[in-house]
């Protein structure tokens, strides 16, 4: 009986993960900064829990995130990151945020997109597309 209710948990729990998920949650500062001066992309996504569009938005970068997993050689070079705004105020405050949803697109340390609100997922997409 135990193995069975082992087994129902592990199985629950692997629908509830998306296995080609590698969305990196900025818990801190110092993950932030260690996150965004790597080399290549870093598609870093500003959102509140309260925020209709944000949870929309947080949708497609899901989405785009799975699309470059099935390209290896282009997901090597991107890191999609999100950060509730609530949760890391001082994150937020460095990287000037004042509206969610808010994305900024680093490459190689250096922001190359900086824009309010949402985009398709397709223009989300060609913005990260032109960058690699």
């Amino acid at each position: 009986m135990k193995k069975l209710v082992l087994f129902l948990m592990l199985l629950c729990l692997g629908s509830m993960i998306d296995s080609n998920a590698r969305i990196v949650e900025i818990t801190s500062k110092e993950v932030f900064d260690i996150e965004y001066k790597k080399e290549g992309l870093m598609v870093a996504v500003f959102y509140a829990t309260w925020c209709g569009p944000c949870k929309m938005y947080m949708q497609f970068v899901k989405n785009i995130n799975n699309k470059y997993a099935k390209d290896e050689e282009k997901y090597e070079k991107i890191c999609f990151a999100t950060c509730n705004v609530d949760e890391v105020q001082d994150v937020a405050i460095s990287c000037g945020i004042l509206d969610v949803p808010t994305t900024i697109i680093y490459k190689d340390g250096q922001i190359r997109w900086y824009f309010v609100g949402i985009k398709s997922e397709q223009e989300l997409k060609s913005m990260i597309d032109v960058l690699l």
